[in-house]
C-alpha cells in the first residue's frame, strides 16, 4: 500500500552548523543558533555620582490653565470618548 503513504519531501538542504546537520531538529538548532544569538553582555550603569536637577516651571496663567482644561482641547486628544 506505497499509494497510501505519504512521500517525504525534505524542502530543507542540510545545513552547516557546528557540523552538517540532516536531521530536522538539528536543522532547527543550526537556524535558531544564527538567527537567534544570545543577547551581548553589558555592565550595569552606576548612579553613584548621579545628581537629580531641579525642575524649572514656567509661570501658568489663568488663561493657559482655562484652554488646557477646555472641552476644545479634549475633544481633539486621542483616549476614550466620553
Amino acid at each position: 500500500m506505497d499509494y497510501i503513504k505519504d512521500k517525504r519531501v525534505e524542502r530543507i538542504p542540510p545545513i552547516q552548523g557546528e557540523t552538517l546537520e540532516t536531521s530536522f531538529k538539528g536543522k532547527c538548532k543550526a537556524f535558531r543558533k544564527a538567527l537567534f544569538p544570545p543577547p551581548p553582555r553589558t555592565v550595569p550603569p552606576s548612579f553613584n555620582n548621579y545628581q537629580e536637577k531641579e525642575w524649572e516651571w514656567p509661570a501658568l496663567s489663568a488663561t493657559e490653565l482655562e484652554y488646557a482644561c477646555s472641552s476644545k482641547v479634549k475633544s481633539s486628544l486621542p483616549g476614550l470618548d466620553a
